[in-house]
């Protein structure tokens, strides 16, 4: 996201050219604002608008991105399902994990839908609730177990240095683009950890 000429990680004012992968615990905290500032908050906010697919398509993106950062090594289907079953008890098991993966995650991202009659809806007590084989989640019972794999993913980057180094390096890939605009990508070789 550009704001003026500046390119935004992490909003509010987190741009690339002020990343510093030597420092940690400010590309952490980073990660953090750029997980909860662009997911996070605005499925919060429309989970309070009643937007109940809205919330669950950040949801599902925001699941996705921290399984991509979380577990990078491990195939795209394998790290999504891993994640929520590591971290969403509601969809721990593997048939509703594999499920949720299948028919939310890859319908809404490969088809703008949710698939096999899947519903994201606020009308549900619990966070999943199965009827007439039709898989309902409630986006907003998501949220707080998102936040939670959040903050300990940031406190796995802060104690494992070998895991934040990955990171770091992944991020460094990804963000190819991003970092050579701002003129970043020229110095991530001096701000790369060792």
């Amino acid at each position: 996201m550009r704001i003026g000429a500046f390119l935004l990680f992490a909003p509010p004012d987190v741009t690339f050219d002020r990343l510093n992968f030597a420092n940690q615990d400010q590309t952490v905290a980073a990660f953090v604002q750029r997980i909860e500032g662009f997911y996070l908050r605005p499925a919060h906010d429309l989970a309070g608008l009643r937007h109940a697919f809205a919330c669950g398509v950040l949801c599902c993106t925001a699941i996705d991105a921290l399984a991509r950062y979380e577990n990078h090594r491990e195939a795209r289907d394998i790290r999504f399902t891993a994640w929520i079953a590591d971290h969403i008890p509601d969809l721990r098991t593997p048939p509703l994990a594999k499920r949720f993966h299948e028919d939310f995650r890859h319908g809404l991202v490969h088809e703008g839908r949710v698939k096999n009659g899947g519903q994201f809806s606020f009308d549900t007590a619990e966070a999943v609730v199965a009827e007439d084989g039709v898989l309902i989640v409630n986006p907003s019972y998501l949220l707080p177990p998102i936040r939670s794999g959040l903050h300990a993913f940031a406190t796995r980057l802060l104690s494992d240095h070998a895991h934040y180094r990955g990171f770091v390096q992944l991020l460094e890939r990804e963000f190819r683009a991003e970092l050579a605009t701002t003129g970043g990508l020229r110095d991530a070789q001096s701000r790369q950890t060792r």
